[in-house]
């Protein structure tokens, strides 16, 4: 736990190793937070994230966080909020290596390996490898679960109208969805939480002469998960009189569980990295050659064999259920053009095939990055100078085909040819006036430019755009044992590829529009979005107390960001499919409509001996919020709020406003250790995230420890449990996302909206033996 970042998860109602997360810095959005593997930027998804979720903590040396402006990194596109670099594994000196496995104790095995040092005096390496995979804890579970609607068919017979009626609700909630009740019950479905990955590393250095090396790496992830989507609900089983006394759940409260009865989602991922990297010195210069190439592929697929596209599984069902005869169509409610009543059926926890219409999807996004970097360094005295230039080029493709009337109908798409190309230019000065004092003025020049089609690849645009970024950083040491740092800068993070570019017919999409009710829409592009930029302040301090094991840090920033970029919705009518009945249609389109700022304050206090007693207490307040919101975000001139409800000026951002998750006002971490003889450790710690979080949860804490011992020379065991409570938040199944009314997100109208939690996942021991040369 990190003072200022957090890891938002997106659909982590139930919880998988391999969730789509993303590495959230002071509050800002995915696209917010620069995102570089050793120094160079990686290519950003259609969302303008990147998903790290997959990798192996093994094949790195270190991950740096920068916060602020304070980073010292080639590039700081996107980096309104911080950096994050990944840094792999380097060639060592001598040689060393490591073996180990881990069991997560849900079926889970994780192995990793790597070797590193010389093979000749001029040559030196690093190879690794990893893999693991797991059932998941929630990996084959099953669960009751209701129809949440009409046309789903039981042995070939069409359901007329829907089990689910609305009930009713306290007045402060403006979404009655989530709650009401059920003449149907279903069992069978399964939760599938299995996913897998494995991770290489090559790492080659040659020196070719006395001061000029040449380092080429290749590392590559490929991955693999199984996952479903429910929610959990609490509601009423009400079957009606026709239910009678047999046997099965009897009429009452119960917990339901929302879309189980979709099959799975298979989901695939694979990153490749390649780079050549040459570095020679001479005298007091320095110059630095890079070449790198990265592919990310991503392949999301909801299967289907059926001509119509649906999907037809094993249930038991109990209570009853208003059905057609078989192959006839519900028409408004009846049977048929006949318009033939349905046949109230009633069941008793008999096997049916049921079948859910319209459940197809596939997905397949490429993302190919190429770029190159010239860097020099100059050393003059205490100082040093540097110039460098960066440069990458993006491209990228995707196609979203989603079943529509037992159709598949292409809902998101931009053509092969789309591309985004970053230049940046870095002047920068070290400067070391005295031995106490450290400053660092850079200025960068960036140059974006973008290649997109409107229409599929028929006909493109291009445009471009350039910023200055200053920047500086000062720090004083007034001791030893202190230190002052202060950061100002600006920065600036240009709209992602999808927002500009989407050839997408119109297609008119239905689902569930949240304080909007039953909607139609389609997702649009912008292409006249304006990048995203920012100017921010960090002042901080460090002290070593006299014990010199302890240590202070304390920082307070302020982030002011012009053209926030928001998700709105945008009224245009209405429409009818034929099926779903007359409902409002939105084009929802990404858009500029308001400033944000990140303001915070951040507190560590460490205590870290070689052997004893040692300490941690971390955290942070935070505010991230947006303002001067222009009354066209919530709907049309002279109507009442209507969209984007949970975007509320001077207020936190809360989650599922389109920026990867609720920044809590609060959070903090807090650790009780100790450190013995040969290696061996245990720690006691305690996760606080507070209220306003990416889980729309209550504020809540979790628990965490480890022991780690030797048994032998180079051999080490480590026990590590997370949750050691069970924590849940009381929700109606256990570590399963759940509609509560405790997961509330505040709306501009005084009202809450209810929004499906994200979980935590529950206690889990984990087991690793490792063995060090």
């Amino acid at each position: 736990n990190v003072p200022g970042v957090q890891i938002a998860l997106l659909n982590a109602h139930t919880q998988n190793a391999f969730n789509n997360g993303s590495v959230l810095v002071r509050g800002g959005a995915a696209w917010e937070t620069a995102q570089l593997i050793d120094g160079h930027a990686l290519p950003l998804n259609a969302a303008g994230r990147f998903v790290s979720s997959s990798w192996d903590g093994s094949f790195f040396r270190d991950v740096e966080i920068t916060k602020g402006p304070g980073a010292i990194t080639p590039v700081v596109s996107n980096a309104i909020n911080g950096t994050v670099n990944y840094r792999l594994r380097e060639p060592a000196p001598r040689l060393q290596g490591r073996f180990s496995e881990l069991y997560d104790g849900w079926g889970g095995l994780s192995t990793e390996a790597y070797l590193s040092g010389p093979l000749s005096k001029k040559l030196g390496f690093v190879v690794a490898f990893g893999a693991q995979g797991s059932n998941g804890y929630n990996g084959g579970t099953s669960y009751e679960n209701f129809l949440p609607g009409a046309n789903y068919r039981i042995d070939g017979r069409a359901i007329a109208a829907s089990p689910y009626k609305p009930g009713s609700y306290p007045a402060y909630i403006i979404n009655p969805l989530p709650f009401g009740s059920t003449t149907l019950e279903s069992h069978g479905a399964k939760v599938i939480g299995a996913y897998g990955e494995h991770t290489g590393l090559a790492r080659l250095r040659y020196r070719l002469g006395e001061a000029t090396d040449a380092t080429v790496t290749a590392f590559a992830n490929a991955f693999g998960a199984q996952y479903a989507q429910p929610y959990s609900v609490a509601t009423t089983f009400a079957p009606g009189t026709a239910y009678g006394a047999g046997p099965g759940p009897a009429a009452g409260s119960t917990n339901a569980n929302l879309f189980l009865n979709y099959p799975r989602y298979d989901w695939r991922g694979n990153f490749q990295l390649y780079e050549l990297d040459l570095r020679t010195r001479h005298k007091n210069d320095t110059r630095l050659a890079r070449y790198y190439t990265m592919t990310y592929t991503d392949e999301l697929a909801i299967p289907s064999d059926a001509p119509d596209l649906s999907f037809t599984a094993p249930f038991q069902l109990w209570g009853t259920a208003s059905v057609c005869p078989v192959g006839v169509a519900v028409v408004g409610g009846k049977c048929g053009t006949a318009m033939i009543d349905p046949t109230v059926t009633v069941f008793h926890g008999e096997t049916v095939r049921l079948t859910t219409p319209n459940v197809a999807f596939s997905g397949f996004e490429v993302d190919k990055l190429r770029g190159g970097s010239l860097e020099w360094d100059r050393t003059f005295g205490p100082h040093t100078a540097t110039l460098s230039v960066d440069e990458t080029v993006q491209g990228s493709f995707l196609s979203y085909l989603q079943a529509l009337n037992a159709k598949l109908v292409r809902t998101a798409y931009y053509p092969a040819g789309t591309s985004f190309a970053t230049t940046s230019v870095l002047a920068r000065l070290q400067l070391n006036p005295s031995d106490r004092l450290f400053v660092g003025p850079a200025l960068y020049y960036n140059v974006y430019s973008w290649r997109t089609s409107p229409d599929g690849g028929t006909t493109w645009q291009v445009a471009s755009l350039t910023h200055l970024d200053p920047r500086l950083t000062v720090t004083y040491r007034p001791s030893a044992d202190s230190s002052l740092r202060f950061a100002a800068g600006a920065s600036i993070a240009p709209p992602y590829v999808s927002a500009l570019a989407n050839g997408t017919p119109a297609a008119h999409l239905f689902g569930n529009g949240g304080s909007l009710g039953p909607i139609y829409f389609t997702n649009s592009a912008n292409p006249n979005l304006r990048a995203e930029t920012a100017f921010g302040y960090d002042a901080g301090a460090d002290v070593r107390l006299r014990d010199r094991q302890t240590i202070l840090s304390v920082d307070v920033y302020r982030t002011t960001v012009s053209n926030q970029i928001f998700t709105q919705y945008l009224p245009s009518g209405t429409y009818d499919d034929g099926t779903n009945g007359t409902h409002p249609f939105y084009l929802i389109t990404p858009a500029n409509i308001a400033r944000a700022r990140d303001d915070g304050v951040e507190l560590s206090i460490r205590r870290n001996p070689p052997r004893g007693f040692g300490f941690v207490i971390q955290g942070s307040v935070q505010r991230s919020f947006p303002y001067d919101l222009p009354a066209s975000l919530y709907g049309l001139p002279g109507q009442p709020p209507n969209a984007n409800l949970t975007i509320v000026p001077n207020m936190n951002f809360q989650r599922g406003v389109g920026l990867g998750g609720g920044t809590p006002y609060s959070q903090g971490y807090a650790e009780l250790s100790v450190r013995g003889a040969k290696g061996s450790f245990a720690s006691l710690g305690a996760t606080f995230v507070g209220r306003n979080n990416t889980y729309a949860a209550p504020a809540f804490i979790v628990l965490n420890g480890t022991i780690r011992f030797s048994p032998a020379k180079n051999v080490s065991v480590q026990f590590a449990g997370d949750n050691l409570t069970n924590y849940n938040a009381g929700y109606p199944t256990p570590f399963f996302g759940s509609y509560a009314l405790n997961t509330n997100l505040v709306t501009i109208t005084g009202k809450q909206m209810v929004v499906p939690a994200q979980v935590q996942g529950p206690r889990t021991i984990r087991t690793s033996v490792s063995y060090a040369l």
